[in-house]
């Protein structure tokens, strides 16, 4: 796959209704299996992502550590962000918690007083970043295998997951411990390196052509079904079949240049600006929404307070990351890369 296209806008604006799914459970808004769909998708959306952009057709150390120097330039400094904010503005007591935090390492540690110490979210990224460090081995091992094994593959995978769910009772071992959502990654990974061989096939091309929009309206039906009627035990494994039809026709779309009503509007301009700060809009909507209690003078349900709390989300997030990560990640990358 080519490393330079482009982008594929329904699959940002996909990137900010995750982000916004999370942000309302917080807030109270939805329930436990909404909140667990999200996150598998994220993960598997991260996966794909990262192959997109950063496949590994040949494995070396030098690209491995290029590869480590983008990740770590764009989580850690807003990690540490984050975390000096909610010491300063929160009455959190501080503790040797704060150390694994700061290395990114909190979610290895089975006790919830550690991995959600501070910025409770942040155990999302201290769990991605261990795929993070094993993405290019998962991209250039996957590389090398048929493309019928990478569906067996992904179908053993979907079956783990079933499996997993129903046997692992302990939240901490199925959802938090890194090497457990490494899984979701990898899935994203395989989609990712499938579409290729997908694009070219005339049965696929035909379907697409004549049967996206259709196509476009089920998985949102579903997906709207899922969140209302899906029992929490199921949810991952239908996350991954969601995210994944979602991911890959927003992809056979743009090769074969049609687009239904659905991913028309996820690719409105202000949604794709939206889910480009996706990230920064996860890790700060906690500290926003904190401060915001503080220092309005209204219910805290109230019609005007939400809209006074996500339009200062949206604007903290926008500035967050061209004030901040974007310049701080230039200035990282561009020294670690000259040493």
């Amino acid at each position: 796959m080519q490393q330079k296209r482009e982008p594929i806008s329904p699959i940002y604006g996909l990137r900010f209704i995750l982000a916004l799914g999370v942000v309302l459970y917080h807030m109270g808004m939805t329930d436990a299996t909404v909140m667990k769909m999200m996150m598998a998708a994220f993960f598997v959306m991260s996966g794909f992502f990262m192959e997109m952009h950063h496949g590994c057709s040949q494995l070396s150390l030098r690209q491995w550590g290029r590869i480590e120097m983008g990740v770590v330039s764009k989580i850690y400094p807003l990690q540490w962000l984050c975390l000096l904010v909610w010491v300063a503005f929160s009455s959190l007591e501080v503790t040797w918690a704060i150390v694994p935090s700061m290395l990114l390492v909190q979610s290895w540690i089975p006790d919830p007083t550690i991995y959600f110490y501070a910025n409770v979210v942040s155990w999302f990224v201290s769990t991605l970043a261990f795929s993070y460090v094993l993405f290019p081995l998962l991209s250039w091992g996957s590389r090398k295998v048929g493309f019928r094994l990478r569906w067996a593959v992904m179908l053993a995978l979907v079956g783990l997951m079933a499996y997993l769910n129903v046997a692992v009772e302990e939240h901490y071992y199925r959802h938090i411990f890194p090497p457990a959502r490494v899984v979701d990654f990898l899935l994203g990974v395989l989609l990712c390196q499938l579409v290729p061989q997908l694009k070219d096939s005339s049965v696929v091309r035909r379907l697409v052509c004549s049967a996206a929009p259709v196509l476009e309206v089920i998985i949102v039906v579903v997906s709207v079904a899922a969140c209302v009627w899906l029992d929490h035990h199921c949810a991952v494994m239908v996350a991954w079949i969601i995210i994944s039809a979602m991911l890959l026709l927003a992809t056979l779309e743009q090769y074969h240049g049609v687009k239904g009503l659905v991913f028309r509007l996820l690719s409105l301009r202000w949604l794709v600006r939206l889910g480009q700060v996706s990230f920064e809009i996860y890790m700060i909507h906690m500290i926003v929404f904190l401060m915001m209690n503080r220092v309005l003078p209204l219910p805290s349900g109230s019609p005007l307070c939400l809209c006074l709390k996500f339009v200062a989300l949206f604007a903290v997030a926008f500035a967050t990351h061209y004030c901040f990560v974007k310049p701080v990640g230039r200035f990282l990358v561009s020294r670690l890369c000259k040493e």
